[in-house]
């Protein structure tokens, strides 16, 4: 039981591993992608559309560990999965210090407390010359840009063929999911932190400031 068990994380945290090396694209990309092939908007993907988008994606991830993943989540032995219990356990529970800066973001957004901030103002507002990676010269402010476009562009997509209606609006639920698929590769909340402060100038400081640490992607 143990040797399943240690098998099960192994395969697991490869998955995960994958996406954090690939940067934060690659699980929003995923997600869309498993989205598509949820024709009944209700969740679940079968074993070989979730087989084939994972080949697809050439994540060096082998049928049998695919196998073992997709059982852990196949616990009625349905033959399908929610895959959005997968990608939370890939995630992970998001801590307190994380979502309050994420709660502060919205709170500015949502204004009116109507419980709704629009996706083209999130777009707008966005400032990616006060991205860590800009800072520290890992790559420039349209690549930081474009990539947050992408991710922001790839979420709504998943939600909208989710729940099956074209979305124009992120609840908090939504951004604060949309921040814990961003912050997976992000180890120290500190830096998580910053990188959310000076994105959305949360301290109202408008003052640019050096991270250490750099691995972050289109936040």
């Amino acid at each position: 039981r143990s040797q399943v068990k240690q098998l099960i994380i192994n395969s697991l945290n490869k998955l995960k591993n994958t996406f954090i090396l690939r940067g934060t694209h690659s699980i929003f990309s995923f997600i869309r992608k498993l989205s598509l092939y949820d024709l009944n908007h209700k969740g679940l993907i079968s074993f070989d559309d979730f087989s084939m988008i994972i080949q697809t994606y050439t994540m060096n991830i082998s049928p049998d560990e695919i196998k073992i993943i997709f059982d852990l989540f196949d616990k009625e032995k349905t033959g399908t999965i929610n895959y959005n219990e997968l990608i939370q356990t890939i995630v992970g529970q998001i801590n307190s210090q994380r979502q309050l800066a994420i709660q502060k973001v919205y709170d500015r957004f949502n204004k009116d407390n109507n419980g709704k901030v629009s996706i083209n103002e999130i777009k707008l507002l966005f400032n990616s010359r006060r991205h860590p990676d800009v800072i520290n010269g890992k790559k420039t402010e349209g690549e930081i840009f474009g990539e947050f476009l992408d991710n922001v562009e790839n979420y709504r997509e998943y939600l909208e063929h989710l729940k099956g209606v074209y979305e124009t609006n992120f609840s908090l639920e939504d951004f604060i999911n949309f921040y814990s698929l961003v912050g997976m590769g992000i180890d120290d909340d500190n830096i998580f932190e910053f990188m959310m402060n000076n994105c959305w100038n949360l301290d109202n400081s408008n003052i640019v400031g050096k991270s250490n640490k750099s691995n972050i992607g289109g936040a």
